[in-house]
């Protein structure tokens, strides 16, 4: 009875063994799948919104590099406009940001008018200062028509804090919340 006890001990540990690794394996794979989805979802092109009553533009962006802090993101652009169109570029106080020469630029960002139709790409660079989420506004204009869109960018896992307003108590009940002040 004891031998028979024994093969059925060490046959279940053989069993959980074997299913441990399996388990680390596919949990391996599973990373290294997430890894590369990650790493391509950086290099497809994402369109910026668009509204029936917009300015018309057609802009769509793909990050060329995987965003870190204290690194350069290269941002590849794809204008599709009439002749005369403006693309405007103003970012986020914490990103510093550069791009090529046919791009005029300003005190808060960067201008480029679009002197034929069709399409135009080009490479903008920004470097985030630190971990998390920073905003390219874009704003597109043409005739008497105007839109506003924003390319996000967000460096790093931590998540994302938000302000908050208020101050944060504890009801009788034990209930959490957060009391606004009255204006």
């Amino acid at each position: 009875m004891k031998h028979h006890l024994s093969l059925a001990l060490v046959a279940t540990l053989t069993f959980l063994a074997s299913s441990a690794c399996l388990a680390h394996d596919a949990t391996s794979a599973s990373d290294q799948t997430h890894a590369k989805k990650s790493a391509q979802q950086h290099k497809s092109w994402i369109r910026l919104v668009q509204k029936h009553n917009g300015s018309g533009v057609k802009l769509r962006y793909r990050f060329l590099d995987e965003p870190r802090s204290g690194q350069i993101l290269r941002i590849e652009l794809e204008i599709a406009a009439q002749e005369n169109a403006l693309v405007s570029l103003r970012q986020d106080s914490s990103l510093v940001m550069n791009m090529d020469n046919a791009w005029e630029k300003t005190r808060t960002g960067a201008d480029l008018r679009l002197a034929k139709s069709g399409k135009t790409r080009h490479i903008v660079s920004v470097m985030p200062k630190a971990e998390g989420l920073y905003f390219v506004d874009v704003t597109t204009s043409q005739g008497d028509k105007t839109s506003v869109a924003s390319i996000a960018v967000k460096v790093g896992d931590a998540p994302v804090a938000t302000p908050t307003i208020g101050e944060k108590i504890v009801t009788p009940t034990g209930e959490k919340i957060i009391s606004m002040p009255a204006k």
